[in-house]
Formats: structure tokens, C-alpha cells, sequence
């Protein structure tokens, strides 16, 4: 089986020649120390993109020299030999066949196997000693050879002291926890004593005798029964001084159902609205409350609230619970953990989610002090998108100005350009950021700057200059707090 390390990953600087039967090729210096021993798998695949049967290779590597791998195996685990060229990552990634060694038990070499997995023909510890019956007819317990016989039937005298005892022996002198069920045969009786109690006090006997179950107080003696409790196997209950001085008492029900109407005020019905006056608890194993709504359609009605693992969970699962549809976590140290998206403050959009700005030529326009017009085609717009967090807004912007319409017209000499904040928003206060922007037939980018005028932003030129006559390129992003 493979030896795998962590974050093994590195470029191609000499692919493989020819790229796609080629039988080595070299990495990055220094990268050659970080594989593992061969041999091992890895994946070749364009960096560009996440690695995909049609762009990525799986090559087995049987040897590295320096940061060269050779004798390689080309399109192994049916994956397709590709074109390896120099910037091509390399990385050593979960494959199908390391799961499959990973199934494979000869390739454990580590670890216990659990006594539940091993094969019923093995057998289990602890095993009898095996002594030569040689030893029990000619050799007496305790003779020359006696380490050989370390049998308990060998034992005849004395007694052996409780510390050489297994944890598993009960004592009679100490509080004992059976983990397993226990079973008193034959009409024996389970005897209680409390020696601190008063005379004729002390003595309890718990038995099953003649299809009863007695709980008998008896004399320090044990020679006369004082009182006793009685249970038949239908859960008839028997006893011989009554249930109490008042008949109507509540011990006496053997049969039928309280009403309602004849519960204490403090009980809480499951067909009523509760009000708690006092703190309630969920305590068991992974604790959960559960919503069902029964107007809702089919696999939409659950939610739960679980305490699982050191996390406060709110879950929406189908009517099986056997699928978690959507997850909230909150850690124990205040995080919050969201399968989904949050929406804040009334929006429609989720918070960090980008949104495409409708095009609207009146969204772009010349400032004020110009004398003349810009116009902006949708042709000239190849990217317009913003997104919210909170009262931040990020709005990104590419205006092209080398396709689709876009003319800017001033005879002023010193006018800029407003854009429209989208979204209708206004900002908070004045802002500004600096960017750049590349006018029609110029070969480098100008610097401008930005300033904020209530719901627009306005762009000119740092030197305090016009933008000449043309087109108007901007690229661009603007981060500035909304109002």
C-alpha cells in the first residue's frame, strides 16, 4: 500500500517528452524532497481548473531522482494519458484504488482489529492453560516444576489473596457493579439488611415464589414476616396492610384514566398550550426537541434543535429523519456554522452573494460642469455586479473600450463621469478611491479618482484635465458604506 504525505503538491518544469507517452519529468526545485517513498500515485492536471476526468492524469511514479520523477506509469486507474506541459500541477490526491487497499485487510500493518470484526473461528482470550496431564499424576503442587502448572485445578490449600483476583470477581466486602444480567433460581431469595435501622428493622427479602413477586419485611431474625408487597406477572399489586388510610388515594387506581379534568393545574397536557414557570432541561444522549408541522407538504414538516457534539444544532429534515435537508451549528466557542446562505436587513439577495446589475443607459452620464454627452451601449458592458455585507457595499465594474458603443463627448475640457450606485442605494458618507481608467487610442491606463455625490460616484482625472473625446475604458472595483 501507498505511504502518503500531506500537501504534496508541485509544478511541471519539464514535461514529459512526448507530452503524452513521456516517462519522466521534472518539478520544481526542491519538490523531489517532498514526495513520498515510491512507489506512489499522483494526479497531473491543469492548475487552471479543479482536476477533472477530461483535464487530469493519474501517473504511477516508481521512481525520484532529485526533483525528477521517471519510470512513470502513464493513465492508470482508467484515467486518460494527456498532453503534460510546464505548469501543470502535480499532487498526490485520494484515488479509487487507495480506498480499495485501504478495504484490503493485508494491508494493515497497524492498529487493533475490534473483537466484533475478527472471524468467528478465532478464538477469543482468556484461554485455559494447558497443563501435561504428566504433571498432575507425578508431580505435587508446588514441586520443581510447578511454573509449568500454574493450573486453579492444581490449587488444594489456602486461599488466593484478593489482589491476585480478576476485576471481574464480585466481593462480598465491597460495592459491586454487574454489567451483565444476574439470575437468582429456584425460589432463592435476594436478602437486604441496613444494620443502622432499629431492631426488627434491619431485614428486607426480595424472591419470586409461586408466580409473585415478594418484597417481604421481616425480623432480625428472619423467622417472621412483619409485612409484605406482592406483583403477579399482569401487574396486579398486592399488599397485605392496604394502600393507605384514604380510599380515594391515588395509589388505588389499578385501572382506567384520570380525566383532565382531575390533573393538578401544574401537570402539562400534550393537547394544550404550556406555560413553564421554571427552567426545563433535556438531558440524554444527544438531546433533541423536535417540530412537526402537519400542514405543510410531504418531507417539509420536520425541524430539531440537537445538542451533538459540543454543538447547538437546528436541523430541517424529511418526515423519515433520515436526511438532513439544511444544518445551523453553534459552537461552544460562538461560531456559526450555515449549510446555507444568510440574509440580512429585509434583502431578497443573501449576504455576499453577487448581483448583476441591470443594464440602464441612464446609469452612466457626464458631470456636472461638462458641456457635452457620454453614451454607453450594452455592447460596452462586460461586467457590472455588486454585493452586500451588512452596510458595505462591493461593486466591481468593467466598461470596455474597445467593444460595443461607448462616446464621450466634451467641449469643456474638464468634466468627468458619474455612475450610478446600483441597487438604488445612496452612500453614507463622502469617499473616495483611487483607480485608473484607459481612454480610446491610448496605450497606458491615466489615474483618476473617485468621489462619492450622494447616489452616484464621480470619476476625474487626478491632474484636474478632461477626459479626451473617444471611448472611456474602466476597470475597476469600489468598496464605500452605504446609507
Amino acid at each position: 500500500m501507498d505511504t502518503f504525505k500531506n500537501l504534496v503538491i508541485a509544478q511541471v518544469v519539464t514535461p514529459p517528452s512526448p507530452p503524452t507517452t513521456g516517462l519522466s519529468l521534472t518539478l520544481t526545485p526542491g519538490a523531489g524532497a517532498a514526495m513520498p517513498p515510491v512507489p506512489f500515485t499522483v494526479t497531473v492536471f491543469d492548475g487552471a481548473a479543479y482536476a477533472t476526468p477530461t483535464n487530469a492524469e493519474l501517473v504511477r511514479v516508481t521512481a525520484v531522482v532529485g526533483d525528477t520523477l521517471s519510470g512513470l506509469v502513464r493513465g492508470i486507474e482508467s484515467s486518460t494519458p494527456r498532453a503534460i506541459v510546464a505548469g501543470d500541477y502535480v499532487a498526490q490526491t485520494f484515488t479509487a484504488q487507495m480506498i480499495a487497499d485501504l478495504r484490503d485487510s493485508s494491508n494493515q500493518n497497524a492498529g487493533i482489529l475490534p473483537d466484533a470484526r475478527l472471524s468467528a473461528n478465532v478464538q477469543m482470550k482468556p484461554l485455559p492453560p494447558v497443563v501435561p496431564a504428566a504433571h498432575h499424576t507425578t508431580h505435587e503442587p508446588g514441586g520443581a516444576d510447578a511454573l509449568v502448572a500454574l493450573d486453579a485445578a492444581t490449587l488444594t490449600t489456602g486461599k488466593i489473596p484478593v489482589a491476585r483476583l480478576p476485576a471481574n470477581v464480585a466481593l462480598t466486602d465491597a460495592g459491586n457493579i454487574f454489567i451483565a444480567n444476574q439470575t437468582i433460581d429456584g425460589g432463592a431469595l435476594l436478602q437486604i439488611r441496613d444494620p443502622a435501622a432499629g431492631t426488627d428493622q434491619k431485614l428486607w427479602w426480595l424472591r419470586s415464589l409461586n408466580g409473585l413477586l415478594y418484597f417481604q419485611a421481616v425480623n432480625d431474625a428472619g423467622n417472621t414476616q412483619t409485612g409484605v408487597v406482592t406483583i403477579d406477572h399482569t401487574g396486579v399489586l398486592g399488599a397485605s396492610a392496604g394502600f393507605g388510610g384514604t380510599p380515594l388515594n391515588a395509589s388505588q387506581l389499578i385501572t382506567g384514566t384520570v380525566p383532565d379534568a382531575r390533573l393538578s393545574t401544574n401537570v402539562a397536557l400534550k393537547n394544550t398550550a404550556n406555560s413553564f414557570s421554571a427552567n426545563q432541561a433535556l438531558e440524554a444522549w444527544q438531546p433533541r426537541l423536535k417540530f412537526n408541522d402537519f400542514s405543510q407538504a410531504a418531507n417539509l414538516r420536520r425541524f430539531e434543535i440537537a445538542n451533538l457534539g459540543q454543538e447547538l444544532n437546528v436541523w430541517s429534515l424529511d418526515d423519515a429523519e433520515a436526511t438532513i435537508i439544511g444544518r445551523l451549528r453553534l459552537t461552544r466557542g460562538g461560531d456559526l456554522i450555515l449549510t446555507g446562505s444568510v440574509t440580512e436587513k429585509g434583502r431578497l439577495t443573501p449576504m455576499g452573494h453577487w448581483i448583476d446589475v441591470p443594464f440602464n443607459a441612464a446609469n452612466f452620464a457626464m458631470s456636472s460642469g461638462g458641456m457635452g454627452t457620454w453614451t454607453v451601449g450594452a455592447g460596452a458592458i462586460i461586467s457590472n455586479r455588486y454585493t452586500l455585507v451588512g452596510k458595505t457595499m462591493i461593486w466591481s465594474i468593467y466598461i470596455s473600450w474597445f467593444s460595443g458603443s461607448n462616446t464621450f463627448s466634451d467641449v469643456s475640457g474638464t468634466a468627468g463621469i458619474i455612475l450610478a450606485i446600483p441597487g438604488g442605494f445612496a452612500s453614507y458618507a463622502q469617499q473616495g478611491n483611487a483607480v485608473s481608467y484607459l481612454a480610446a487610442g491610448a496605450t497606458l491606463p491615466s489615474h483618476v479618482w473617485a468621489s462619492i455625490s450622494g447616489a452616484g460616484i464621480v470619476i476625474k482625472r487626478i491632474d484636474g484635465g478632461g477626459f479626451p473625446n473617444g471611448a472611456i475604458g474602466l476597470i475597476t472595483t469600489f468598496t464605500f458604506e452605504i446609507g
